[in-house]
């Protein structure tokens, strides 16, 4: 009896996936996927183009090269794969804290995801994060782990999520926090398998290609956000404008020269802390907001990533998209106003993902912290009293708060993707 939220929950995702994919028609790569699929191809798919990567996304290509002659469809099967195996485990994440009920509530919920249906079929590493953070959940939460195997199985999925991108580096010191106080010797099982990846990919680097990093996308962010923070305030920031603004500058770039830029970018964000801190919460304001990057680099008019999709489905699609997010993130910041739980352990490993994805932000990365945020809205909602409180009239303001909340998100929205069409 157990088992079948679960089963029932996949059948559902399996339906939706489906249906909706199959109206959307096929997928046509777009950006940075298309580096995703054809680094495969070569000799060396570590060997940096346009920006040096950690490897675990290279590696996935070149195996599906190897393997199969239609590469493509395969690594997108395996981001659908992942999505669906991260949807479980935050069932069972949320049937250890709160029931089977818990369990089924945040499988329905993330597989309507309208964001995540779409992202789960694209090749950007996000939902491989999410598969990560999920199982970080996992782990955190299981009953009865000895603590010292509950830190290493963390620090090894830390270190799995870093060779995923860079920008989980953050994952294993966060997650220590979340676990702390905590002896010398776990504090070392936590941070020590990143910190052996990172120190052997510099090495490698370094030796192969001269870049004494395992990944220089960061420093690109970096630049993204001081170029971001330089501009005049009454200047709107369109995100894809700033991404080939930087990358005109960065292309005829080598090694240490982008270090250089880097360093140059620091002493202006740091020379500006206002503008920094402000543009940091318009990076929030906009990751708990619409999905312009799906709105607006996927779908038609603007986007080119499904030109088969009928004009009407494509409509109702945005209508979603527009609202979807809004709504999850007002419903969620009322259910912790209602109960006020204490700070749950899988907290820490969420801010993570959704600290490093403020320096330089699209709305696909939430899909990497979204696994962490459905738990604490579940949790929150499954505490004992919860609907009692929630519907009781002294609950009216928080209600309206929520509301509020949601209209502003959809209302005033920062940094679309590209300028509006006119």
């Amino acid at each position: 009896m157990i088992l079948l939220p679960y089963l029932f929950v996949t059948i559902v995702l399996v339906l939706v996936q489906f249906s909706v994919h199959r109206a959307m028609g096929p997928a046509v790569s777009i950006g940075d996927e298309g580096d995703y699929i054809s680094c495969g191809k070569q000799a060396d798919p570590y060997l940096p183009e346009i920006f040096l990567r950690v490897p675990l996304m290279a590696w996935m290509s070149k195996q599906a090269h190897r393997y199969s002659s239609n590469p493509e469809r395969v690594l997108r099967l395996a981001s659908g794969t992942a999505s669906m195996v991260s949807i479980l485990l935050c069932m069972l994440s949320a049937q250890f804290l709160g029931g089977v009920n818990a369990a089924l509530l945040i499988g329905l919920l993330l597989v309507v995801m309208p964001g995540r249906i779409i992202l789960s079929s694209h090749l950007w590493p996000d939902i491989w994060l999410g598969l990560w953070l999920s199982l970080a959940c996992l782990i955190l939460v299981y009953p009865d782990l000895p603590s010292n195997l509950r830190t290493l199985l963390i620090g090894s999925v830390a270190a799995l999520a870093f060779i995923t991108r860079f920008d989980a580096l953050l994952l294993a010191p966060f997650a220590g926090f979340g676990l702390a106080p905590l002896p010398f010797l776990e504090w070392v099982f936590i941070l020590l398998p990143t910190l052996f990846v990172f120190t052997f990919l510099s090495i490698r680097n370094a030796r192969r290609y001269r870049i004494p990093w395992p990944d220089t996308t960061w420093m690109f962010n970096v630049m993204i956000a001081a170029g971001e923070t330089g501009k005049n305030k009454a200047h709107k920031v369109h995100v894809e404008e700033e991404v080939q603004k930087v990358l005109t500058v960065w292309q005829p770039l080598e090694y240490p020269d982008h270090l250089s830029a880097v360093i140059a970018s620091l002493r202006n964000l740091f020379a500006r802390p206002v503008r920094a801190i402000s543009g940091v919460l318009v990076r929030l304001w906009a990751s708990l907001g619409p999905d312009s990057f799906v709105l607006q680099r996927l779908l038609p008019p603007d986007g080119l990533a499904y030109p088969g999709i009928s004009e009407k489905f494509n409509s109702v699609l945005k209508i979603v998209l527009i609202v979807a997010f809004p709504v999850f993130t007002s419903m969620t910041v009322l259910a912790l106003l209602v109960v006020a739980p204490s700070l749950p352990v899988f907290l820490w490993p969420t801010l993570a993902f959704a600290t490093a994805s403020l320096i330089h932000n699209r709305t696909r990365y939430r899909q990497a912290w979204l696994p962490g945020a459905a738990l604490m809205f579940i949790t929150a909602i499954s505490e004992p009293g919860f609907w009692p409180v929630l519907l009781s009239t002294g609950s009216m303001t928080k209600w309206l708060a929520a509301i509020a909340l949601a209209i502003a998100l959809v209302c005033f929205r920062t940094r679309p993707e590209i300028r509006e069409n006119p």
